[in-house]
């Protein structure tokens, strides 16, 4: 893990106070760059596709420009430099400092592989041990510590011993995204509910994307339902907890009403009606 400090004067910087004059989430957004710069090693560049990756639960255009404009973040090609983060952080050293402990590591851990293989070559009964004289006269092999932890009652494996190896999720501020969702549902739809928070918090929980991948997908899928003829004209809202339930951000909306399809047989009995009043008609 890697620590981005801060200075505790950082909230009375000039250029601090400058990029919140020009957005108010401009210095939050500066914080996020230099925890990803920091996550990564990535001596202060901060790619443009990395942007809405950061954990920042607004558009981030703005805020980047008064960052720029601020002097805090330079504009290069492909993305952006934390403006003096070299004079504070020296990733590339932290970074081949890491890699030689792990080379190091490595190394041992071979060397100790070859001399066991040369020690068991020497001796080959080490291998072995003999069962008490109270069972049969047989000789078996060893039961490895791995193998024995694998092992439950009766010689079966128990599944509760195995260890499974799972790639740690990003987790972002969900207190943070759950505010902006209640400022941007329908205000006569929402529910400030702790048990509808917890339902938000859950469906981050279930989906192993990282936290910003699900919030953007929902952004994207909130604004098509505002924009929609249903929302928009008709008023058809659901309840802020059927629409998590269900995964409403999924569903797409039209922003022009869907013109209406009958069936053949609907058709067939209009056109007949049309005749009959025709026919009266004369």
């Amino acid at each position: 893990m890697a620590w981005a400090l801060l200075d505790d004067n950082f909230p009375h910087n000039p250029k601090v106070a400058h990029a919140n004059s020009l957005h108010a989430l401009a210095g939050y957004l500066f914080v996020c760059g230099l925890c990803y710069c920091r996550k990564y090693r990535t001596s202060g560049f901060i790619p443009e596709t990395a942007l809405k990756a950061l954990g920042f639960f607004a558009s981030p255009k703005k805020p980047t420009e008064a960052l720029i404009a601020s002097r805090l973040w330079d504009k290069i090609d492909g993305g952006y430099q934390v403006h003096g983060y070299l004079e504070q952080y020296d990733d590339a050293e932290a970074k081949s400092a890491i890699e030689a402990r792990r080379q190091v590591k490595r190394e041992a851990g071979r060397k100790g592989g070859l001399a066991r293989a040369a020690k068991q070559a020497e001796n080959p009964q080490a291998n072995f041990q003999a069962v008490p004289s109270t069972a049969p006269s047989t000789i078996q092999a060893p039961v490895s510590s791995t193998l024995q932890a694998h092992r439950g009652r009766e010689g079966e494996a128990s599944d509760r011993n195995v260890l499974v190896l799972q790639e740690k999720k990003e987790i972002g501020p969900r207190d943070l995204w759950w505010l902006e969702l209640l400022r941007r549902y329908p205000a006569n739809r929402s529910q400030r509910s702790i048990m509808v928070e917890h339902q938000f918090c859950e469906i981050f929980d279930r989906d192993p994307r990282p936290d910003a991948d699900i919030w953007a997908e929902m952004l994207e899928g909130l604004e098509n339902a505002l924009a929609g003829y249903e929302w928009r004209v008709k008023g058809m809202v659901p309840r802020m907890d059927r629409w998590l339930e269900r995964k409403g951000w999924l569903e797409r909306h039209e922003y022009a009403p869907v013109s209406t399809v009958v069936s053949e047989k609907t058709a067939r009995n209009l056109t007949a009606m049309e005749q009959f009043i025709k026919a009266g008609e004369r």
